[in-house]
């Protein structure tokens, strides 16, 4: 079956004084990677790809989804930017698949709105983002999920996102998000925390997914 979401879960938080990788931080009972792969389950995803590229921390993940089915973790080489994390992995990927960063879940509506848009290529919309390259569409920055058409990465030259997006401008829909941009330091971490706590879905996204 292909896959029809890819997870990017590793990564050094250098900016979250390498506290190891921000997806495995923790919400009451469950980790943010957790809460993000029962928020693509719950959209109807079927089959999710979870890269990490920290070998210190493969041992954790593993457990924490190794019971659940739908999901393949693999331990990448590493890349500069997750785009080319999800360039090396599109060929194992559906015509089209999500894009989403471990730490940063969203509830399922918004993941089912994006799937029922049209465009080949969808983001979420945002009013803020402390992202260190950003990306600007109207007033909005973009951050994943992203939803992205497989061909448009294999015959893209583009080396992180910034540029695959700006190759795609008349491709683009967008989904706007009224709640917190992913997270880069401590202070945002505590703010995503409440951003999760206060959504309808908290509970059904607490479910412990793994033995």
């Amino acid at each position: 079956m292909r896959v029809e979401a890819i997870i990017a879960a590793g990564g050094y938080a250098s900016r979250f004084d390498d506290l190891g990788p921000k997806s495995l931080l923790t919400v009451g009972q469950a980790t943010l990677l957790e809460m993000t792969i029962r928020s693509a389950l719950g959209a109807g995803i079927r089959r999710i790809l979870v890269a990490n590229n920290r070998e210190d921390f493969h041992g954790e993940m593993m457990r924490r989804v190794s019971g659940i089915a739908e999901v393949d973790l693999i331990l990448d080489r590493g890349y500069e930017s997750t785009y080319l994390l999800v360039r090396d992995t599109a060929c194992l990927a559906a015509a089209r698949f999500l894009f989403c960063y471990g730490h940063a879940p969203r509830p399922s509506r918004i993941l089912s709105a994006m799937l029922t848009e049209n465009a080949p290529l969808v983001a979420c919309g945002f009013q803020r983002s402390t992202k260190r390259n950003l990306i600007m569409y109207n007033d909005e920055f973009l951050e994943p999920p992203f939803l992205v058409d497989r061909d448009m990465v294999l015959n893209s030259y583009a080396e992180g996102w910034e540029g695959f997006f700006a190759e795609q401008p008349s491709s683009l829909g967008v989904i706007a998000v009224d709640g917190a941009p992913e997270f880069n330091s401590a202070i945002e971490a505590e703010q995503y925390r409440d951003y999760l706590r206060q959504l309808d879905e908290f509970d059904q996204l607490q479910g412990v997914l793994a033995a």
